[in-house]
């Protein structure tokens, strides 16, 4: 059972170390693409494939349109048949007449003209607007989803970066402690003190790590560059956040007439008045006509008995005159749907007007937090440094140390996390504002 247990044992360490060296290689051979703030937009605008079904839907509306003119324009199809009776003869006042094999072949053009296919027609054009519009807020959005995460995995690398900072400067201190302690210059509690601070500096660059995978892997995905890529951002996050530009963004006036969202508002209220004039249609005549032309040929035999006329056209004038309510009905369902649609618009008014005000609002809180971070990470890095100095020449303790270190880890942290509000409060902004 030993040899069987160390066996397993053994193959689980090489099964885990073949998984590591493999994820290893994967690193190595992904392509990496270096990729600016501009790159990265053109290529999701390229590439993303939510916007690629947004433009198709755009098509494809375009060809119900096309659907919709093609019912009222004239439509021609060809029919053949062949008829054998088998040798069967029809008597008829004392004759017998042969019902011989034959073939006919007819050609029919007809068309067919009422108010509904006229204002389907309309409609369709209408569905069209409609899918253009959420085409283009399907691309802002996507535009600005990627400034956003593209900020946020900056901002995220910069966390790390500092942390590493923070556990190279923990671990020159843990060294120098430790030694202390060696040659009894200092007590043990102060070298324990400083490798529990060490130890959650390293937990939390770990979690960042992960946390800045994520990022990238949503990033990507936006993108629509594959899983295969490394990305690389390229840009500066400082140049990038450019705090005059949220300063500038709070001084837009907010149109809402320009907004995508209103916009879908109002024409689901000209859809709902069409729909009415639609149902209204029912109560419309409808013209429809006709030609068609039929050849009959036998096939070895006399002519038989034939009734098939060559030419034949056809003219019908359909007037509805009794429906036991149904169309009233119909007019008034579709009336009661065009103030629900009209609540609904004016609702979308009023949550956008909400919206942009709150949305102000909380950039004007994001941006004024944002410089109190920015102060209070300048002020703890300093006074980490005194500390340290202090520290090193006896003139502060571990919990001195530590306690700086503490407070400067917040403070980073309270610094990123004021970095990821500006950055999506300007978003939540911009969506509003249609920039």
């Amino acid at each position: 059972m030993k040899r069987i247990l160390m066996v397993l044992v053994g193959a689980l360490v090489v099964w885990q170390g073949a998984a590591g060296q493999n994820l290893v290689n994967e690193e190595e051979y992904r392509e990496t693409v270096n990729l600016t703030m501009e790159d990265a937009k053109r290529m999701a605008l390229e590439n993303n494939r939510t916007l690629q079904n947004a433009t198709l839907e755009t098509k494809k509306a375009h060809a119900q349109r096309w659907q919709a003119i093609a019912t009222m324009l004239p439509q021609a199809d060809v029919s053949m048949q062949y008829q054998n009776m088998c040798g069967y003869k029809m008597a008829m006042s004392g004759f017998k007449i042969p019902l011989n094999p034959n073939g006919t072949i007819s050609i029919t053009a007809s068309i067919a003209l009422n108010g509904q296919m006229v204002v389907g027609a309309l409609l369709s054009d209408l569905a069209i607007d409609m899918q253009d519009i959420n085409r283009r807020n399907t691309e802002l959005d996507l535009v600005i989803d990627v400034e956003t995460m593209y900020m946020t995995a900056l901002a995220m690398e910069r966390t790390i970066s500092i942390l590493d900072s923070s556990k190279t400067n923990l671990e020159t201190l843990y060294k120098a402690t430790a030694g202390a302690v060696e040659v009894g210059a200092a007590e043990q509690t102060d070298a324990d003190q400083i490798e529990v601070q060490l130890a959650n500096v390293k937990n939390a660059i770990s979690s960042t790590e992960r946390s800045t995978e994520l990022i990238y892997n949503s990033l990507a995905l936006l993108l629509g560059c594959g899983p295969d890529k490394k990305l690389v951002l390229t840009d500066d996050l400082e140049t990038l956040m450019n705090i005059d530009n949220a300063v500038e963004l709070l001084k837009s006036d907010f149109n809402i007439q320009d907004n995508n969202e209103y916009k879908l508002a109002e024409k689901n209220v000209e859809l709902a008045e069409r729909n009415v004039i639609m149902a209204g249609m029912a109560y419309v005549p409808t013209l429809s006509a006709y030609y068609q032309y039929s050849a009959k040929t036998y096939f070895g035999e006399d002519e038989g008995f034939n009734m098939t006329p060559p030419n034949v056209i056809g003219v019908t004038l359909s007037i509805p005159l009794w429906s036991s309510g149904k169309n009233a009905a119909g007019i008034t369902e579709k009336k009661i749907a065009r103030m629900e649609a009209e609540n609904q618009l004016a609702d979308a008014r009023d949550g956008l007007i909400i919206a942009y005000r709150q949305a102000k609002y909380d950039l004007i809180n994001a941006y004024e937090n944002y410089t109190i971070q920015e102060k209070s990470i300048d002020v703890m890095y300093r006074v980490m440094q005194s500390t340290t100095n202090k520290y090193q020449y006896g003139r502060a303790s571990s919990f001195d140390l530590t306690n700086a270190s503490t407070n400067l880890l917040n403070a980073q942290n309270n610094y990123i996390s004021a970095v990821i509000t500006l950055v999506n409060a300007q978003k939540a902004l911009k969506q509003i504002l249609e920039k």
